[in-house]
């Protein structure tokens, strides 16, 4: 089940969001390797951001068990991003932030959770298309391996648009 953790629900998922932060140093740092983002962290083996703040919103595939499968963060880009503070060298042409324009980050899916292709991943792109929906959010923008575009593409179709 997806859940949607807010500011003002993030205590009850304690638990869940420490294994999503341990979670993201996992994918991050042990398997692709991403040095600067350790060279950062204050506690080995967990990774946190200054995105990761009151104003961060997660998805998180949760099992009955109370284990995180997958998740993402999405926050709004009206006063900062991780996209236009820290890699705006990437874009083409300007953005333009405003309360309907969120940034999603970190997106991961738990190494025992990458069997069932797809299952897990278009749960998740329906939770956020819900999310979106229901907060009036009318971009999303992104930083991306270039792996992901290809299944990023098959499952937005003609509204991904790199920048």
């Amino acid at each position: 089940m997806i859940h949607l953790i807010t500011p003002g629900n993030a205590i009850l998922y304690k638990s869940q969001l420490e294994q999503m932060h341990r979670l993201r140093w996992r994918i991050y740092v042990e398997e692709r390797g991403w040095r600067e983002l350790r060279e950062m962290q204050q506690e080995p083996g967990v990774e946190r951001d200054e995105y990761d703040d009151d104003r961060a919103h997660y998805l998180l595939a949760i099992d009955s068990d109370g284990t995180v499968q997958g998740g993402m963060r999405v926050r709004p880009a009206d006063d900062r991003s991780l996209l236009l503070d820290r890699f705006s060298h990437l874009l083409d042409e300007p953005v333009e932030v405003g309360p309907q324009v969120w940034e999603l980050t970190r997106l991961l899916r738990a190494p025992l959770s990458r069997a069932g292709e797809g299952v897990l991943r278009y749960s998740m792109n329906c939770a956020l298309i819900e999310f979106c929906i229901s907060r009036g959010i009318k971009t999303l923008i992104a930083e991306s391996e270039t792996f992901l575009l290809p299944m990023t593409r098959k499952a937005w179709g003609p509204k991904v648009r790199p920048l």
